[in-house]
């Protein structure tokens, strides 16, 4: 597990970090509060979230002839 701060993971992730409040703040992805203030993202569990969570694109697959 290595814990990352939301501006560090917005950078990496290309989100502004009010993105990844939202997103933790709505249940979406999972967060880790350190301290009163502070919130800690598992960059590798975000990942895995997204991963199972992208829709798979309806691609026409040809019969075998």
């Amino acid at each position: 597990m290595h814990l990352i701060r939301l501006e560090e993971a917005g950078r990496l992730l290309q989100l502004n970090p009010a993105t990844l409040r939202r997103r933790v703040k709505s249940g979406d992805w999972p967060a880790y509060r350190v301290g009163k203030r502070g919130w800690r993202l598992d960059l590798d569990e975000i990942l895995q979230h997204t991963r199972a969570n992208r829709e798979r694109p309806d691609v026409p697959t040809r019969s075998a002839e």
